[in-house]
């Protein structure tokens, strides 16, 4: 996933979490509600989320940051303070969302999950033509030796872990609605 939107979609994904976690959230005591919704959130981003971000800044840098900056110029420390916002902002979507579905304000959640989203949409369609290429920051400069992202090495990343990506969303809801359930039931 791109560098730049990364962190817009993770707090979006904390939010979706937080909608799915209502019924516990609203019923179990504590600003956050059930340790167990929480601990949940907090396996996603450090199991699925974390990883696939982690990825593309060390292994496709150039991409991941667009060819917009050249990664090989970019200290270490720099990208694993991004990759360590990339984990921090699900669980922070989740506990700013968390305050509102405490407060039984659930309308509220559609934009602070959907302004995100549309956001790093925007942002990749801006940069979709770069986005579409694999090579280095010096070949895409050049503009030679750039090959299609579809076929490449980070192309076939991009699809693996966005499967993963979608997998694990997936599974973190269920739990999050069955966690939901049981505390409805009481």
């Amino acid at each position: 996933m791109p560098a730049y939107f990364a962190p817009l979609v993770g707090f979006s994904i904390g939010v979706l979490f937080a909608w799915a976690a209502s019924e516990e959230l609203t019923r179990a005591p504590g600003l956050l509600g059930s340790a167990r919704s929480l601990a949940l959130v907090l396996l996603f981003a450090f199991v699925n989320y974390g990883p696939m971000a982690g990825y593309f800044l060390a292994y496709a840098t150039d991409w991941s940051l667009a060819y917009l900056v050249d990664g090989r110029h970019l200290p270490s420390a720099l990208l694993l303070v991004g990759v360590m916002i990339d984990v921090a902002v699900v669980p922070i979507g989740f506990a700013v969302a968390a305050v509102l579905v405490r407060q039984r304000r659930l309308v509220a959640l559609w934009p602070l999950g959907t302004v995100p989203l549309a956001l790093a949409a925007i942002g990749v369609a801006i940069l979709g033509r770069r986005l579409a290429l694999h090579g280095s920051y010096a070949q895409v400069a050049r503009g030679a030796g750039v090959d299609p992202l579809p076929g490449s090495p980070v192309g076939y990343a991009v699809l693996w872990f966005q499967l993963c990506l979608a997998a694990g969303v997936a599974w973190t809801t269920r739990e999050l609605r069955l966690l939901s359930l049981v505390a409805r039931r009481g």
